[in-house]
């Protein structure tokens, strides 16, 4: 029997009508995607195409893509298809060729920029407030964004300038969902009216119709840089009548 890559590789593992795959821990898929033009759905972990000859034919009807941004940019980073749902693993350091497609291309409307799995136990999975503005200026077609910001532009006293720059930059945004680092991640209902607050002020300056939900991860971070992801918790705003009440919910 053949192990899976020699499988994927061999042209007679052709499926037609496939639409959607999802692939974890095996190299050398150009191949095998070259064959599948008609994927719209691409879960791509702990995998590479570096076999890919050219993104920009491969997969011209994908429109959702999640796996790591390295990935997505080197078979896809130069190619047109209508993306419009992308869902990748990033950090500071990886992130700067994720905004050069962002910035061109208009189809993105969900975007969740996820801690990747390798650095999730420090702080660097975290973004600062200058590549979260990148990041939000560079989509300014979205309906979903999902972000994980670090201490310093979690800060309470930072609040409004971050609501109001995300819903000022995305019109049509609907649910908004964020990863907070705070010191004293015990300080709940503190957190919850500071949140809050600056939600509704937010909405009011920018006369903003489309958010339905703010959702919030809420995470210890000590001052040597690194998180206790055990000490967390989390609670979403939803917007019913201009009225933004809170419930809990779980990431």
């Amino acid at each position: 029997m053949q192990d899976l890559p020699h499988l994927l590789g061999n042209s007679a593992f052709t499926f037609p009508s496939l639409v959607e795959f999802t692939v974890a821990g095996v190299d050398n898929l150009g191949s095998f995607l070259r064959r599948h033009p008609n994927l719209q759905v691409l879960r791509f972990m702990q995998s590479s195409a570096n076999d890919a000859l050219d993104g920009s034919s491969i997969l011209p009807n994908l429109v959702r893509f999640a796996g790591e941004a390295s990935d997505f940019i080197s078979i896809f980073g130069h190619g047109t298809q209508p993306i419009e749902h992308l869902v990748v693993e990033s950090d500071e350091s990886s992130v700067h060729n994720l905004l050069r497609y962002l910035r061109s291309t208009k189809t993105i409307r969900y975007l969740s920029v996820e801690p990747s799995l390798l650095n999730i136990a420090c702080s660097t999975f975290a973004f600062h407030w200058n590549t979260v503005l990148a990041l939000i200026t560079s989509s300014p077609g979205l309906t979903t964004f999902v972000c994980c910001l670090d201490y310093e532009t979690s800060k309470t006293n930072h609040l409004n300038t971050v609501y109001e720059t995300i819903l000022g930059n995305l019109p049509h945004l609907e649910h908004l969902k964020l990863w907070i680092e705070t010191l004293v991640a015990t300080a709940e209902e503190s957190l919850h009216d500071k949140h809050k607050q600056a939600i509704q002020s937010a909405l009011m300056i920018h006369k903003h119709r489309a958010l339905k939900s703010v959702e919030l991860k809420i995470y210890e971070y000590d001052e040597m840089g690194c998180n206790c992801m055990g000490n967390s918790y989390s609670f979403c705003f939803v917007r019913e009548d201009d009225v933004v009440s809170r419930y809990c919910v779980s990431f």
